[in-house]
């Protein structure tokens, strides 16, 4: 049986929505998860991305602004 999504968040999950507690964009997320976890847990651009689609079409999180090809 398939688990429910977000039922239960990977360790890349948790801190992105950790750093989204202040308006910021992908690139600063993936240092700021860096520097947080002393670069032990690495998300890449690919899964950065594809979960903030995932969270933004669930509803978890709501885009603040729009600048070119930086959304925050």
């Amino acid at each position: 049986m398939p688990r429910a999504k977000f039922q239960t968040l990977t360790e890349q999950m948790y801190y992105i929505l950790l750093c989204l507690k202040e308006e910021c964009c992908g690139m600063d997320i993936m240092e700021k998860v860096r520097i947080m976890t002393a670069q032990r847990v690495c998300v890449e651009s690919r899964t950065l991305y594809n979960l903030l689609e995932q969270f933004l079409a669930s509803g978890m999180i709501r885009e603040t602004r729009v600048e070119g090809r930086r959304r925050s």
